[in-house]
């Protein structure tokens, strides 16, 4: 639900650039602050929650962004909107790096991956679910209700965390050494920055083809909005089918060629819609492109983990906000032509991940890290 934030004004941006008298490129913006400012809380909030502790970092987190998540429904200007998302996106950084902490520190070896796994899934279901439901909202209230009903799951998350959720170590002297000297040391892996530049378009490619794929469905194939909602919906098929794949990969290859497939898939599924536009593609390149990113994040994830080594916790951190700062960048590419212009960009910037990815040499990594 956190997550579901980034996307709920993706099948808005029309409506609310006629509401605001503002250009649909201006409007899409919007999102595109959301993210800047959610990659920017990663850094502030990464090493909040070892002072504070991770149950706390979470419960003040989600009731702060309820507040604000009422306020930015009441928004009369773009202006202010804009500021609400900027606030928006800021304080739900809060969530993930205690919760990926939370889940290091509470559960066992053999439940992690797992936890990680769903907990990965949870975000990425997270653009599907944020559009469904504003689509839903949208068509029996006005625009406000999403974000009030929003900030009313918030504070009831916030109450179920505050209850379910155990105390956890505070106090801890934190690693967090401030981006500068992160940038610094990290930078120096030349494997780690390729897996940096791979995750820069992960995010990027998704919002970018949910943003544009709209566009497409309702001009080129003149879909009908119950349709173009039952085509946002199924993505969600292809996560779940994505995610009981992860382990199976994991297991038998190593982690590069695991983000390799997972990119390959979604290369073919941005082809599909280009070369056959017809419902039965789009279905086709929606669950698959969905399949092979929730395959690809977490296998990504622990790639980053292991290049690092003893900087895993600062690498994650510095792969997180790297994520989202892509993700930032996808609003903009998909308002920037029409839909095959745009999915032929997107072919070329996964082809790009896709050799970094390739030309990572585990082995050569593995050697370092253990002479080091």
């Amino acid at each position: 639900m956190v997550i579901s934030s980034l996307y709920v004004l993706i099948p808005l941006i029309n409506q609310l650039a006629n509401i605001f008298h503002s250009t649909v490129y201006l409007t899409a913006s919007v999102n595109s602050v959301f993210s800047i400012f959610y990659a920017i809380g990663f850094l502030y909030f990464g090493p909040l929650y070892e002072k504070y502790g991770k149950k706390q970092t979470i419960v003040l987190g989600m009731f702060l962004l309820s507040i604000i998540t009422l306020i930015a429904g009441f928004s009369t200007s773009l202006k202010f909107l804009t500021m609400c998302r900027a606030f928006q996106g800021f304080v739900a950084a809060s969530f993930a790096p205690a919760a990926f902490a939370y889940i290091f520190e509470c559960f066992s070896d053999s439940k992690r991956m797992i936890t990680m796994t769903w907990v990965t899934t949870g975000f990425l279901a997270a653009g599907i679910i944020g559009q469904i439901m504003s689509s839903l909202l949208v068509q029996f209230f006005s625009w406000r209700y999403v974000f009030w009903i929003f900030a009313l799951i918030y504070i009831i998350l916030c109450f179920a965390n505050w209850q379910v959720l155990i105390s956890t170590s505070t106090g801890k002297k934190t690693e967090y050494e401030g981006i500068g000297i992160v940038i610094t040391r990290l930078s120096k892996n030349n494997s780690l920055i390729k897996a940096y530049i791979t995750a820069f378009t992960l995010l990027l490619s998704y919002v970018a083809l949910y943003s544009v794929i709209g566009d497409c469905l309702t001009t080129v194939l003149l879909f009908s909005p119950s349709e173009i909602f039952n085509s946002r919906a199924i993505g969600i098929v292809g996560i779940i089918i994505g995610s009981l794949l992860v382990r199976p990969i994991t297991n038998r290859y190593k982690l590069n060629k695991g983000v390799a497939f997972g990119i390959t898939i979604m290369i073919i599924s941005v082809i599909v819609p280009i070369v056959i536009p017809t419902m039965a593609g789009v279905l086709f390149s929606v669950i698959c492109f969905a399949g092979g990113i929730s395959v690809t994040i977490p296998c990504l994830i622990s790639l980053v983990g292991f290049l690092a080594g003893r900087d895993s916790g600062l690498a994650v951190t510095g792969y997180t906000f790297i994520i989202f700062v892509g993700a930032s960048i996808g609003p903009l590419i998909a308002n920037a032509g029409e839909f095959r212009l745009i999915a032929l960009s997107l072919v070329c910037i996964l082809c790009i991940a896709l050799g970094m990815t390739l030309s990572i040499n585990e082995e050569a990594v593995k050697h370092t890290i253990t002479a080091s």
